[in-house]
């Protein structure tokens, strides 16, 4: 049977409350790599310092990808993976997306190690007998790098803007400029149940019906287009709480305002 042994060599006591993280950490972080398909069930603690036997137990149907046979297999390689990652022997590795959380569930699944006062390695193995292990060293450093990703993680996400989304509003051009050079460059527009102050305005599709019709004389209103009231749907942007640009979604031609 698959299985999946872990032994940390240290003869000093862990906390109950580090050591449930760990195994929580271990649980979710497999969950993940296998596609939820399977999850970790202890078999059977061992004589020793920290001996577990876990084997994978399926949850779901497997996907094509994910042959049951080598789930513990493909763990301890994104193991192999990420420590060579963390400890800056190789780039990040591009099939894998590492979030928030999976960092922070990194961080606790070596606690154990972190806590002991000697060497306390911390060893995973396979039924094929690969392993990989992670000296108390070596998780110092991983902690490490996991901070300072955590850090630019962070400060990348207080860049993505928040959007709000509206159906059906009065939209109002302030001023246009058109060019192949510089798409959208340089417009702007109103939306006074948004904000009253002019804001800057792209199209969700550059090559749409939509932003043809907002952007040229058509055939039903004879009116210069600038001066129409359109009634839209619009994905307001905003950083801090401070609307920075609207994305024109779709335009409803048939009910614009011509005073």
């Amino acid at each position: 049977m698959e299985k999946l042994t872990i032994t940390i060599d240290t003869n000093d006591p862990i906390p109950i409350a580090i050591f449930n993280k760990a195994l929580s950490a271990l649980s979710s972080q497999f969950k993940s790599v296998t596609n939820e398909t399977s999850e970790l069930y202890i078999s059977k603690l061992r004589e020793g310092s920290y001996i577990i036997d876990l084997i994978p137990i399926a949850v779901a149907v497997a996907l094509p990808i994910m042959n049951n046979l080598n789930t513990v297999v493909q763990f301890v390689e994104y193991l192999k993976d990420t420590k060579q990652w963390l400890l800056g022997f190789t780039a990040k590795p591009r099939q894998t997306k590492y979030s928030i959380d999976d960092l922070k569930e990194i961080k606790e699944l070596f606690g154990p190690t972190q806590f002991v006062e000697n060497n306390g390695t911390m060893n995973f193995y396979n039924s094929l007998e690969h392993e990989v292990s992670f000296q108390k060293e070596e998780v110092r450093k991983i902690a490490d790098s996991i901070n300072r990703e955590t850090i630019e993680y962070s400060e990348i996400v207080q860049e993505i803007p928040v959007f709000d989304h509206y159906d059906k509003v009065l939209f109002y051009w302030f001023q246009t400029r058109f060019d192949e050079k510089y798409i959208n460059k340089g417009n702007k527009g109103i939306i006074e149940i948004i904000d009253q102050n002019p804001k800057n305005v792209i199209f969700a599709d550059d090559s749409s019906d939509t932003k043809k019709e907002m952007t040229t004389i058509h055939p039903d209103v004879n009116v210069d287009w600038q001066k129409i009231g359109y009634i839209v749907d619009v994905e307001v942007l905003k950083k801090d709480n401070e609307v920075k640009a609207y994305k024109i979604l779709k335009n409803y031609m048939e009910d614009c305002i011509i005073e």
